[in-house]
């Protein structure tokens, strides 16, 4: 991915993506999906033509932006803070719902949290692990999920693949949790397959 980004591929690599997930989405409507979720580079998000992009692909594909959840690296805001914010406010607008990924590897201040428009905060996979190794790390993770709470932003834990940090996410009143714990990641027909038996 690095090095996508540093030969401006990735560009063309997240619009792609975008794409073949609202086709899957469109050619299964009947399928009673969940809202997918789509990562955007940092790089991506800079373009000036960035939101016209996305709200096109979507369209074109005669989709509703509430079927997909945009997901924006903690680090892509930090590096440009004003234009990432407004281009997420932008998308929001337009119906898009925005999930700030692996909170807390970019060490932001949580002081800018209250101007970032979003509507989900992902809690980075080392906070997890930190959650169970010490007093320190649980009651960082605990403090995080009730702040996130308390700005009416959905939590989400990434990276859980025990049942003790299922648990322990679950106590703490986190509105969801993603990782091998639940799912590995898996072709399309053996995701369809695997969300009727959940069903």
């Amino acid at each position: 991915m690095p090095i996508f980004e540093k030969n401006g591929f990735i560009e063309t690599l997240d619009y792609y993506v975008l794409g073949e997930v609202c086709q899957f989405i469109q050619s299964h409507k009947s399928d009673n999906l969940p809202v997918i979720s789509v990562n955007l580079s940092g790089v991506t998000i800079m373009k000036h033509n960035f939101v016209q992009q996305v709200a096109g692909i979507v369209d074109s594909y005669g989709l509703s932006p509430r079927q997909l959840d945009l997901e924006i690296t903690e680090s892509a805001l930090i590096k440009n803070f004003a234009v990432a914010t407004d281009k997420i406010r932008q998308l929001r607008e337009l119906g898009f719902t925005i999930a700030m990924d692996d909170f807390g590897v970019g060490i932001s201040s949580l002081g800018r949290l209250k101007n970032i428009p979003l509507d989900t905060l992902k809690i980075d996979r080392q906070f997890i692990v930190d959650a169970l190794e010490s007093k320190k790390g649980a009651s960082i993770v605990a403090h995080i999920v009730g702040m996130a709470q308390e700005l009416q932003l959905e939590t989400v834990a990434e990276g859980l693949e025990t049942n003790q940090q299922i648990e322990f996410f679950r106590n703490l009143g986190c509105d969801v949790g993603q990782g091998y714990g639940f799912a590995r990641p898996m072709p399309q027909s053996d995701f369809l397959a695997f969300l009727e038996k959940q069903n």
